[in-house]
């Protein structure tokens, strides 16, 4: 069901400013959400998760929150490294905004690929060399 539901959101990815609604939402059940949904290929890839400090309320459109962050699950168990996976995802407010950082122990990406994880069907060196 992944597949499709990718497809449908890269579909709208054209006219994207029309598929939002900005509400209040919480990190918390958003993410609580997105492990739900991906449970049992997080199982089956013996993937541990750790969510610290996701206390915080942020403005987005839930929707395509919970899609990044699947698709940042989705590529951190694809280019995992050696060992045994584990994901954490954090939230920290700062000055004005929160910041909401999903880290994992994969093969990494080099810094100056940093810029482009999230232009669509990028896959930076270190995903081509493995």
């Amino acid at each position: 069901m992944q597949g499709v539901e990718r497809v449908l959101f890269y579909a709208r990815l054209g006219s994207v400013e029309k598929d939002y609604l900005i509400t209040e939402v919480s990190l918390k059940a958003c993410v609580s959400e997105v492990l739900a949904q991906n449970k049992q290929f997080l199982i089956r890839n013996n993937v541990r998760v750790q969510t610290e400090t996701l206390t915080d309320m942020v403005y987005s459109d839930a929707k395509w929150l919970q899609f990044i962050l699947s698709q940042l699950i989705v590529n951190s168990v694809k280019y995992q490294g050696a060992s045994s996976p584990v994901i954490t995802m954090a939230s920290k407010e700062q000055e004005n905004c929160v910041t909401l950082s999903v880290t994992d122990n994969g093969i990494g990406i080099r810094e100056s690929e940093i810029s482009r994880v999230f232009e669509k069907g990028y896959v930076g060196s270190n995903g081509r060399a493995d």
